[in-house]
């Protein structure tokens, strides 16, 4: 067989041939993935039921609509920016 030929069912790598640093880069993306959920959570967990029920859920529903998230929404969608915008009440001079 000749440099230039490929061996025809040449297999993919398995995760065991992958270089370490990209083990330890999905390591860390899962672990931010599972934090993010969690945190995600627990503030729906924290909204008044008529609030939940206003965005279409119920509180049995939060981790099924949270697990369900893709990662791309999941950083989307980070906890600050969903929850409802808390002004400080003004003050009068």
């Amino acid at each position: 067989m000749s440099i230039t030929e490929q061996k025809p069912n040449a297999t993919p790598l398995l995760s065991a041939q992958r270089k370490p640093i990209t083990l330890l880069r999905e390591w860390l993306s899962s672990i931010m993935r599972k934090w993010r959920r969690r945190k995600m959570i627990a503030m729906y967990e924290t909204l008044d039921d008529h609030i939940l029920w206003d965005i279409g859920l119920s509180r049995g529903e939060i981790k099924d609509m949270v697990n369900n998230l893709d990662a791309q929404k999941l950083r989307e969608k980070s906890s600050s920016q969903m929850l409802p915008n808390k002004r400080a009440p003004e003050r009068n001079s």
